[in-house]
């Protein structure tokens, strides 16, 4: 899965345990500290099917981040690319970016280094139901680590 490169959405199977444990994607990764995705504007979203104005944003704001010993982290994935796992439990490709363009920010005071990558998931159109959204991150070796997953709410308003 990590290494299969498309331009189209793409269903993967919710349990899929795309890599292995964090200790063994670690081992490779040695310097690897946390992966973590966050849902920034909210944890409810609109369709656009109700009767009238959407009150929730149309648009999910996603940040995924990876942090390790700051000056000396380099970014541990080529790309990182984004699921949402909709309500029948089918996960579905909503994003994607080059590992080479997360945003590298040190805080020397506490020695972390954190890679930060952002995407955006538009829910117009989606079913109304509760989804978990979910970033891979895929290193030069095709192995993928998976984030936790973020539950957010798609309604009609």
């Amino acid at each position: 899965m990590a290494g299969n490169l498309t331009t189209r959405d793409e269903s993967i199977v919710a349990s899929v345990n795309a890599g292995g444990s964090f200790g063994s994607f670690a081992t490779n990764n040695p310097a690897l500290q946390t992966w973590m995705t966050l849902v920034t504007n909210g944890a409810t979203f609109c369709n656009g099917a109700g009767p009238g104005a959407c009150v929730n944003p149309t648009t999910a704001n996603i940040r995924s981040q990876v942090t390790g010993p700051a000056l000396t982290f380099a970014v541990p994935f080529t790309r990182v690319e984004w699921y949402a796992t909709n309500p029948s439990g089918v996960s579905v490709k909503i994003g994607e970016q080059a590992g080479n363009t997360g945003i590298g920010s040190d805080n020397t005071i506490i020695n972390i280094r954190t890679w930060t990558f952002t995407s955006t998931w538009t829910v117009t159109g989606r079913t109304a139901g509760a989804y978990g959204i979910f970033a891979l991150g895929i290193d030069s070796q095709g192995r993928a680590l998976q984030s936790n997953v973020v539950p957010v709410t798609v309604s009609n308003t």
